[in-house]
């Protein structure tokens, strides 16, 4: 990993990585691994040293990695592997069904959006009529 930053913990910065990844994906719909990888070196270079370094096959390796893990989106409280999330978002309408999602919920004085996690891959149920629509 990085050792030239010392002032930031290790965590936040891939913390700071995986919303960058989340957000290339949310406005690039659509987008397959390949896609994914270059557009995060290209479009978030500093996220990307910052979290994986400067090694151009350690940062392959570790965004290959990354595409399959697990990301909980903060405002909606559902985890899914990237490469779950580039599926969710394959196209136009797919993003902004999810943010009429994002806006349901919210909206929803019954619903504690992120008091409780959501599996979409397990497809929990839902208190969210919206999501729970969604899932089915």
């Amino acid at each position: 990993m990085n050792g030239q930053n010392i002032y930031n913990e290790p965590a936040t910065l891939t913390a700071e990585l995986q919303e960058a990844a989340f957000e290339y994906l949310l406005l690039n719909p659509g987008s397959e691994f390949g896609d994914w990888q270059q557009g995060l070196i290209s479009d978030y270079p500093t996220e990307v040293v910052d979290a994986l370094g400067t090694n151009p096959e350690e940062v392959n390796a570790s965004l290959a990695d990354m595409w399959e893990s697990d990301y909980e989106d903060p405002k909606t409280g559902v985890a899914q592997k990237f490469s779950e999330w580039a599926m969710s978002f394959a196209n136009e309408h797919a993003v902004g069904i999810y943010y009429f999602l994002v806006d349901a919920c919210a909206q929803s004085p019954d619903v504690p959006l992120l008091s409780q996690k959501r599996q979409v891959t397990y497809n929990n149920h839902s208190d969210c009529a919206a999501q729970a629509a969604i899932e089915d």
